[in-house]
């Protein structure tokens, strides 16, 4: 796989990330003792992105804001389509390359 479709593919699996940590402090909202879970993202070296979870507050319950939620979903799904954006260029380009491969005239012998 090359450089372009590793980096897309990080930003795929941190687009994951901040999916699964909203759903469980959606789903979590109302439970005793819940602390909500926020994701940082992080910038690889070499390119792409990294997430981690984090505890955003130690006081259970404190921070679970159904807006700052539902900016976190969408937050999520503009990085998720963002990234598979990327792969399907990259796919297209891939793509065309071959094709254009394909329809040269053959090497003459020598």
């Amino acid at each position: 796989m090359d450089s372009t479709l590793n980096i897309a593919a990080s930003g795929l699996e941190a687009g994951a990330t901040l999916l699964n940590a909203a759903a469980d402090n959606t789903a979590n909202a109302v439970s005793l003792n819940y602390r909500a879970v926020q994701v940082d993202l992080y910038a690889q070296a070499g390119g792409g992105v990294e997430a981690g979870r984090v505890i955003s507050n130690p006081v259970p319950n404190a921070d679970l804001d159904p807006v700052a939620l539902a900016m976190e979903y969408r937050r999520a799904e503009f990085l998720y389509d963002a990234n598979a954006a990327v792969i399907a260029t990259d796919e297209q380009m891939f793509g065309s390359l071959i094709n254009i491969l394909d329809n040269q005239p053959p090497e003459p012998p020598g």
